[in-house]
């Protein structure tokens, strides 16, 4: 085939890159942005090979459209004759076809459908860097169909602008082929200072303010790089009210888009208007628009990242890869010299991680297991990863697509795909959805199934609003009447396209219609979700679902006063504690028995329960964490009973229970004669409070016959339990070397505390202990007592475990000041030979 190509770039590599794929069947191409690989390399290997297909893969819609179109102009044909595209809902290819440029969800059907990928000569992957989920699914299969399947060789070129290609060259054992290319200089500005406030307001306002300096400064369009489709909304209307519209033109571009209005954006500006494109990273790659010569760079991108914890996929804003921020400078100067203006410092710049995560790294790994168990091949290790996922989440794939029913494990244990789950990869959807629409499909519910499939397949029909409410039945009305002017029209027309090509596969074998009523829509939502049926807590807009997970819905919400619901669609930041409901659908405790009755299990549960500080004896159905019925066990174990009690004193602590003060001192002397545990021949039980806490079945439990509450423990004598741990001979071991009371010379019967192990303590009026010349010893005569004197006011007056020094050394002063204090009080100079009394003087 004979045409003449237009001279860029990349035109020096092409006679390069033709040689090495002659020679080997894996090659990588590293051209920088702007270089012209997208268009002109498919064109010039068509030539080099008149007689295969060529397959290439776009991470994108606008991307695929986009190439084949220029590709079409080149040859001065219209799509579809040569070249052509397919994506999802639109197919502009024939039998003439030659070069057919896909998004990378088809090339994975194309080749499950067909290992040999018979026809296809060349396959290439574009803009790989990118690493989405799909592109590495598709790399791997490839892999496997150019070592296992073909007969003819299978040729693959690998593209990229900012691919680490030396790394990946060894991986794949393939040469790389650079184009250095050509770009015109960009001259950077950056911040003088780190923006403080990132938030989603502040970052609208630098923007905008930052787009209306560059309008003022340089000439030409401009391409506005923001994270998402709120703030792309929100710049759009700050712009309109403080930029003149007479001569600029404000156009968004996101992936939300319907492909017409993401072709109007990059279409040139009309003559004497410029254009102001508010993109999302949607135009970093494989996208040349035209008359751009300003890059105004947000920082920011995107990401959805699959939270195991949350079994869910939640949005997260970060920073962009250096790798990234190249990527989007490079379109200010595609065309002519540009200008980037990046919205952080360059010191900021060098801190940046240099790529970004591959997806596989962080998504939902439910669609790659599908994709592998219809593959035949359930172990992801048997494949070639440039990045392998993560074995935790695999597995936790895996038990989703058990649960759907996708799988099954055979008599030896392996795991294999069922006639259900084929079905359900030949749908192209993700598992949760598709089996969804095989429930709905065999029950003649197929129109509301695709509808709903539709609802959770495109952005929220409904446009955003204080006064939306998740309820998805909201979206469904939206099918039967679509002048409600709040609605997304460009979804909603992409939606109506996905009902039709899902009821037009599944119709042949669908089972007669059947009138739709309140409950189906919770049901089938219940076959693609059965972890997300969520009960509502007491009487707040919380709710948790089946897994444990809490979620919340806006207090506003009518939904708020539904006691279940089913939630296919939730997430929220990484901060928040509970993610937020964004649909879902009001169902019955009875559409619950109905559908999860094989997982509904019988509990009966004797606990603690903390907030009634009583024991709980109840019979549950239980759905995962969900307590669906509680009906109280009318006579409940006795020993049950005790347990859960006792759960409770443990959740409490020890100081919970009765205490008095000679239960106390019993628990006291038994800490304090353990320490001599040495001289025992029948060793004491350990009685500090974690021995006690860990051994409560033993001496506890036998006297708490009838107790459920912590007010019934009132009753105990904890002396009496804490006695019965001890044989008779222990307990009279405990009185005599560990005494409950010390009698004084006085005759007074002092109680000893014992609250210091280290230093047992009796506290008594000095006069007591006239005559006593040494001090009194316990515990195996191994532990003297601390004698604490008080005056006859009963103060302190002097501490001593020495009484001998206390009465040779310090007794004349001490007698001396409290003589001056007390003089009615008995005083002798010899205290050695004085007679002890408790009275004032002692009796004559």
């Amino acid at each position: 085939m004979s045409f003449e190509l237009p001279a860029l770039p990349v035109t020096d590599a092409l006679a390069d890159l033709s040689a090495a794929l002659q020679k080997h069947d894996r090659v990588i191409l590293q051209a920088p942005t702007g270089a012209g690989k997208t268009t002109l390399v498919p064109l010039y290997l068509l030539q080099q090979n008149p007689e295969g297909k060529i397959l290439m893969l776009e991470p994108r819609r606008i991307a695929a459209s986009s190439a084949a179109i220029r590709m079409a102009e080149l040859l001065n044909e219209p799509v579809g004759k040569t070249v052509g595209y397919r994506m999802q809902l639109e197919n502009r290819t024939s039998r003439d076809t030659r070069i057919e440029v896909v998004t990378e969800g088809v090339l994975t059907r194309m080749i499950q459908e067909d290992p040999e990928l018979q026809g296809i000569s060349i396959l290439i992957f574009d803009e790989f860097h990118e690493r989405s989920l799909q592109a590495d699914i598709g790399l791997a299969l490839t892999l496997q169909s150019q070592e296992h399947y073909r007969e003819e060789p299978l040729k693959l070129l690998i593209m990229s602008a900012t691919l680490q290609a030396d790394e990946l060259g060894k991986a794949l054992n393939a040469p790389v082929v650079i184009s250095e290319g050509f770009s015109y200089p960009v001259a950077i500005n950056y911040l003088s200072r780190p923006l403080q406030d990132r938030s989603f307001h502040n970052i609208c306002r630098e923007v905008s303010s930052t787009v209306i300096k560059a309008l003022h400064e340089e000439p030409g369009s401009m391409l506005v790089f923001l994270p998402g489709a709120g703030e792309i909304r929100q710049v759009q209307t700050l712009l309109e009210e403080r930029v003149q519209t007479d001569n600029v033109d404000l156009r968004p571009l996101s992936g939300e888009l319907s492909l017409a209005q993401q072709r109007a954006a990059i279409q040139p500006a009309k003559p004497g208007r410029r254009k102001v494109v508010l993109a999302t990273n949607i135009a970093e790659t494989s996208l040349t628009i035209e008359g751009i010569r300003i890059v105004v760079d947000s920082g920011l991108t995107r990401r959805a990242v699959y939270d195991p914890g949350m079994g869910m996929t939640r949005l997260e804003t970060r920073r962009l890869s250096i790798s990234s921020a190249d990527q989007r400078k490079g379109r200010a100067g595609r065309l002519e010299e540009g200008v980037c203006y990046r919205l952080w410092t360059e010191s900021e710049h060098q801190r940046l991680e240099h790529h970004e995560t591959a997806e596989i790294a962080e998504a939902d790994l439910a669609p790659l297991a599908l994709e592998l168990c219809s593959w035949g091949c359930s172990d992801s290790s048997e494949l070639f990863w440039l990045t392998p996922p993560n074995s935790g989440r695999y597995q936790e794939a895996l038990g989703l697509l058990e649960q759907l029913e996708a799988t099954a494990r055979t008599s030896s244990g392996s795991l294999q795909i069922t006639a259900q789950g084929l079905q359900m990869a030949a749908l192209g959807t993700h598992p949760r959805i598709a089996h969804m629409l095989l429930k709905a499909s065999e029950r003649g519910y197929l129109r509301t199934g695709c509808q709903l499939a539709a609802i959770l397949s495109e952005r929220d029909l409904l446009s955003s609003g204080k006064e939306r409410s998740a309820n998805i039945h909201h979206r469904l009305n939206l099918f039967d009447n679509s002048s409600n002017p709040k609605n997304d029209k460009s979804s909603l027309f992409r939606a109506r396209q996905l009902v039709k090509r899902w009821e037009s596969r599944l119709k042949a074998k669908a089972a007669p219609p059947v009138e739709p009523n309140s409950e189906t829509a919770g049901r089938l939502l219940i076959a693609a979700y059965p972890d997300r049926i969520a009960q509502r807590r007491g009487t707040t807009s919380h709710y948790l679902l089946r897994s444990g997970q809490g979620v919340e819905l806006s207090p506003e919400d009518p939904l708020a006063s539904e006691e279940y619901l089913v939630i296919p669609a939730l997430g929220g930041a990484s901060h928040h504690r509970n993610a937020r409901v964004f649909m879902a659908c009001a169902i019955d405790k009875a559409i619950i028995y109905d559908e999860c009755l094989a997982d509904i299990q019988e509990h009966q549960e004797t606990r603690w329960d903390s907030k009634a500080g009583r024991v709980i004896a109840a019979q549950q159905d239980r759905l995962g964490a969900l307590v669906l019925e509680h009906q109280k066990i009318p006579d409940p174990d006795p020993d049950t009973i005790k347990r859960a009690l006792l759960d409770g004193i443990r959740q409490k602590g020890i100081q919970c229970l009765p205490w008095d003060r000679e239960s106390l001192q019993l628990r006291e002397r038994l800490v304090f004669l353990n320490r001599f545990n040495d001289r025992l021949d029948d060793l004491l039980p350990a009685s500090d409070e974690a021995s006690l806490l860990d051994t409560m079945e033993a001496w506890l439990m036998p006297y708490l016959d009838g107790m459920t509450k912590l007010e019934h423990l009132k009753k105990l004598s904890l002396r009496e339990a804490l006695l019965s741990r001890l044989s008779w001979p222990q307990q009279q071991l405990l009185d005599r070397e560990a005494p409950e009371r010390w009698q004084a010379p006085s005759g007074s019967n002092i109680r000893v505390d014992y609250s210091k192990p280290d230093e047992p303590k009796v506290s008594l009026r000095l006069q007591e202990l006239f005559g006593l010349l040494e001090t009194p010893v316990i515990a195996f005569h191994q532990q003297p007592l601390t004698i604490e004197m008080l005056s006859p006011a009963q103060r302190p007056v002097q501490i001593t475990r020495d009484l001998a020094s206390f009465w040779k050394n310090t007794y004349q002063e001490v007698k001396k000041d409290l003589k001056g204090r007390y003089p009615k009080h008995y005083w002798p100079d010899d205290p050695y030979s004085a007679t002890a009394t408790h009275r004032v003087r002692p009796k004559v």
